[in-house]
């Protein structure tokens, strides 16, 4: 049953400045998988861009490298070539320490201003939050990691509920996940990965396994966190779903960004043969739902 955190007004969310200045910018990335005859070349010199307070959807066809795009930059992947800046500074995507990789990195202690200024929410709310760990526990734990003030970082958890319009926050903070609605749990990944106030936030597919109310509240949520200068990125297999919510579309296929601009001039004039299929995918849709 969905609860009254999902409730949230679903109509278009209150006007906002546009997107301001180029916050993270990547080049001709490359990553392949496997070796040999099997390998699969999943990303082939992608260059994307994405500016403060911008939502960016990421299309494409499964296995077109959305998420692996994603982890790159969140650093849980390596890069095999390209580069990236944050706030024009160089973001490591590759072994460059020494020749460490970034995972050894990370286990060292080494840490980079851009990881620190960008979160990740994962595709399933599900297995996203440890059944063991209380709602409290769950959200302060990005705070924990960085060793600040206890009473601070109360205060900025109960501010992160209150974000994600999980109203009043004490009535979450002592839940268990299986005591809160699969939207419910969503709010909460997305209250753990805003709770360090990031300037990226990265989101993997996080309504697809949202009934259609909790994944349009969550729309609006990443609508109005935009709206207050947060950059974020989210990948997107529906066409329709990335035009209610995104400034910008980029469509990904055989390794490369092929198509990008405002959905209205996509939807008006899609010029790549996969966004073409994606338009007539969502049109087909529509006629089948009315």
């Amino acid at each position: 049953m969905i609860g009254a955190a999902e409730a949230v007004e679903v109509t278009a969310c209150d006007e906002a400045p546009g997107p301001g200045e180029i916050l993270m910018d990547a080049r001709g990335m490359k990553k392949r998988f496997g070796a040999g005859r099997s390998a699969v070349q999943v990303l082939d010199g992608v260059d994307l861009s994405i500016r403060r307070g911008e939502v960016l959807a990421l299309l494409g066809p499964s296995g077109a490298g959305k998420s692996t795009l994603l982890h790159i930059l969140a650093g849980l992947l390596e890069a095999d070539s390209g580069e990236a800046f944050f706030e024009g500074a160089p973001l490591p995507i590759r072994a460059s320490h020494r020749g460490w990789g970034l995972p050894l990195l990370r286990r060292a202690g080494i840490r980079h201003a851009g990881r620190e200024k960008t979160s990740l929410v994962f595709q399933d709310p599900y297995a996203a939050l440890s059944p063991h760990m209380r709602v409290r526990e769950t959200v302060l734990e990005p705070l924990r990691a960085r060793r600040g003030d206890r009473d601070d970082a109360e205060r900025r958890t109960g501010e992160a509920l209150r974000s994600v319009c999980l109203l009043p926050p004490e009535l979450y903070l002592d839940r268990f996940p299986d005591r809160l609605s699969g939207g419910q749990r969503q709010r909460v990944a997305i209250a753990r990965a805003v709770v360090t106030q990031p300037d990226l936030l990265l989101a993997d597919e996080p309504t697809s396994m949202l009934d259609a109310s909790a994944g349009v509240g969550i729309l609006n949520l990443f609508r109005r966190l935009a709206s207050g200068g947060m950059a974020i990125l989210i990948t997107i297999h529906d066409l329709a779903t990335a035009c209610y919510v995104a400034d910008r579309l980029a469509v990904l296929s055989g390794g490369k960004v092929v198509e990008e601009g405002p959905p209205e001039a996509i939807l008006k004039d899609p010029r790549h043969e996969t966004t073409r299929s994606l338009v007539n995918a969502a049109a087909a849709r529509y006629c089948k739902e009315r």
